[in-house]
């Protein structure tokens, strides 16, 4: 179908989600596979809301498919949607513990932020604030969009101890 008509790929739902958001989310490796051959840059493509397929697939957990993502279309890592949110943070804010570790151990998305930043989304599980700041210390440095660090903000809304960062 594709290969006798390849605008088909970029076809769009009424969220503006591709095929390759609607296979990232369920975690079908084959389809996005396919998907990316036909087209590379298809993994730069946001919806309305400005989610790429990799934060969708972080979003969601599928671990095997945000890697495929990262590999096909690197760039993708820093990229933020509307909400200025990456892949990192869609992951770590839903707790998916293995898609954030995969996509901090890439530089590239620990120095992209949104208004609150990496830490502050994960500061509710300790694990996740001890990976991201063995990753890099300096994240504790960041500042969210009311000027507080993540120690500040964290231990004001008794959601961890000043130990834990």
């Amino acid at each position: 179908m594709l290969s006798e008509d390849p605008s088909l790929i970029e076809v769009r739902e009424g969220d503006g989600d591709t095929a390759l958001h609607l296979a990232a989310s369920g975690g079908l490796g084959n389809i996005v596979e396919l998907l990316l051959a036909a087209s590379p840059t298809l993994g730069l493509l946001g919806n309305i809301y400005g989610k790429t397929a990799l934060m969708c697939a972080a979003a969601c957990g599928q671990d095997r498919v945000a890697e495929m993502l990262i590999a096909a279309c690197p760039d993708s890592l820093d990229l933020v949607d509307r909400n200025h949110c990456t892949a990192l943070l869609h992951a770590s804010s839903r707790g998916q513990k293995t898609v954030s570790t995969i996509l901090a151990a890439n530089p590239k998305s620990l120095k992209a932020t949104d208004t609150w930043g990496v830490l502050h989304h994960a500061i509710r599980n300790f694990e996740r604030v001890e990976k991201l700041l063995e990753l890099d210390p300096s994240l504790v440095c960041n500042l969210n969009r009311k000027n507080a660090t993540v120690v500040r903000g964290g231990t004001r809304s008794q959601q961890v101890d000043q130990e834990v960062v």
